[in-house]
């Protein structure tokens, strides 16, 4: 039955009819009954991949449409090329560890970064059923120092974990437990890196302060999410950390996934960007060039 609602959603698409009162809350409705229970297995950009259809982050989108964040999708298969050696920081279940280890190829590498526990088991078994012998996965959080940390979960969205309680709204924050952080620098410092994906609910400043010598030591390519209300939050100034990683050589663009192009932005821009959305607490993917 799934199946059936999945045909008709897609041949609906983009006819405009979540502008009709109603639409939209017996879509998520019809969703929520028909959606798979359990663990489901789903072919997706090209891998086998198992994902939880309780996850409001993801899934949805996954199982309907067979891709999350369609132009961040594509950039990242472009921008990775056969041998690169690429850091998936946040890497939830691992879709976009997938797509960078088959962007990468066999004599590319792929590191995976994944502090919650049950995110973290999907995610090997991700990299396992697709026998993806060039991706090591870490079950640690990163941040600017070593040592224990506590994550905070969101009992809705499970790929939105966050160093900091502030950062989950108050009626989805589902508990909280202690993990193991490591830095950046401690695994990279002397590795060649060609490509990071972050995406660590605003502890970005931190992560990346930790790989300091890293990313000075590289020349590569970031997308980043830029979330200046969950930086605050975590004690990064916004301005003042994209100002620190244009010091490091950095330049920017933002992702403007409605046009499907990247818009070359300064520090100040993208504050502004960002903070004019989401009533002060929007966010906004940027692509990190150094």
């Amino acid at each position: 039955m799934f199946q059936v609602f999945k045909k008709i959603t897609k041949s609906l698409r983009g006819k405009n009819l979540g502008k009709i009162p109603g639409v939209r809350p017996l879509h998520r409705f019809l969703f929520e009954k028909l959606k798979p229970k359990g663990a489901a297995l789903l072919e997706i950009q090209g891998s086998k991949m198992f994902i939880n259809p309780e996850d409001t982050g993801e899934a949805p989108d996954l199982l309907l449409r067979g891709v999350y964040d369609e132009y961040e999708t594509e950039l990242v298969k472009n921008l990775i090329k056969p041998g690169m050696r690429a850091v998936d920081i946040g890497a939830h279940i691992g879709y976009f560890t997938l797509i960078m280890a088959r962007a990468a190829g066999p004599e590319g590498k792929v590191w995976a970064f994944e502090p919650e526990p049950e995110n973290f088991k999907l995610l090997k078994t991700n990299i396992k059923i697709n026998n993806l012998d060039n991706v090591t996965a870490y079950p640690y959080a990163l941040s600017n120092k070593k040592g224990k940390v506590k994550l905070f979960l969101d009992k809705k969205n499970l790929g939105n974990v966050s160093l900091q309680a502030g950062n989950i709204s108050a009626q989805d924050l589902g508990g909280s437990f202690e993990v193991e952080a490591h830095t950046l620098d401690e695994h990279f410092e002397k590795e060649k890196i060609d490509f990071i994906k972050i995406d660590v609910q605003g502890a970005e400043g931190l992560v990346l302060k930790g790989g300091e010598k890293t990313l000075k030591n590289n020349k590569l390519k970031m997308i980043m999410e830029f979330w200046p209300w969950g930086l605050k939050n975590l004690g990064s100034d916004p301005l003042e950390f994209l100002i620190w990683l244009q010091g490091l050589g950095f330049r920017f663009s933002l992702l403007d996934a409605r046009q499907k192009i990247l818009k070359p932005k300064d520090p100040a821009s993208l504050l502004s960007v960002s903070e004019n959305r989401e009533g002060g607490k929007g966010w906004a993917n940027l692509l990190c060039e150094n």
